[in-house]
């Protein structure tokens, strides 16, 4: 009964998380227009660069209140996208990179990881998917927040593993391993795994993942 208990606890958590997430990225237009025009990015990509607020291959990168942002263009939208860490702080992390095109060839994108996964973990695989979905209309891919195993009572939620991946179907797994990196095995080419030696390294491997995406961070 207490393992249950914790369960339902974590999930209540992960529920709480996804809500504040999503507040905070409909609110962060007017959080940067209160003072202007997007200012704040203006005024870096001019030279005003500190620790805070900096020029990283050619993209304005500044930090309000707990979270980092920087801005991209898609088409004739300006889309601010916000991140848990800034570049600089991921972008040792290893990187496979042919997981670029496999995310790009694909239809659907699955982002799986255990039921018991703590809100750290949701918050990963939410920074990826803003990218990967239709939130900002970049990659536009199918995507679908799933388990690796069944649990009692979440019946509505998918159950899926690295063996249900194949080149239509990407799957990104989360989960604590004994390594940050974000990449495939070689029995599982197009599953990919976003891991970290703590829960804090696999939200920093997954804004990798995400500048990554978008062209912020540069292969190689």
């Amino acid at each position: 009964m207490a393992n249950k208990d914790n369960m339902q606890r974590n999930m209540l958590i992960a529920f709480g998380v996804i809500v504040v997430v999503l507040i905070l990225i409909f609110l962060v237009p007017q959080m940067f227009n209160k003072s202007g025009p997007n200012d704040i990015f203006q005024a870096t990509l001019e030279g005003k660069e500190d620790a805070n607020h900096y020029i990283y291959n050619g993209y304005a990168i500044v930090k309000e209140g707990p979270l980092w942002f920087t801005q991209i263009q898609k088409g004739g939208d300006l889309y601010t996208l916000p991140m848990a860490y800034d570049p600089r702080n991921v972008q040792n992390i290893p990187t496979e990179l042919a997981l670029l095109g496999k995310i790009y060839n694909s239809q659907r994108v699955y982002f799986t990881m255990d039921p018991e996964a703590s809100s750290k973990m949701v918050l990963a695989s939410i920074e990826v998917g803003r990218i990967i979905g239709t939130k900002y209309n970049m990659l536009n891919k199918a995507t679908e927040g799933t388990f690796t195993r069944a649990l009692e009572g979440a019946d509505n939620i998918s159950v899926v593993t690295c063996a249900d991946s194949d080149p239509d179907d990407v799957v990104l797994q989360f989960y604590v391993s004994n390594e940050t990196s974000v990449k495939s095995s070689k029995q599982y080419p197009y599953c990919v795994s976003v891991t970290g030696k703590t829960e804090d390294d696999v939200v920093r491997a997954a804004d990798k993942l995400a500048y990554f995406l978008v062209g912020i961070i540069k292969p190689g």
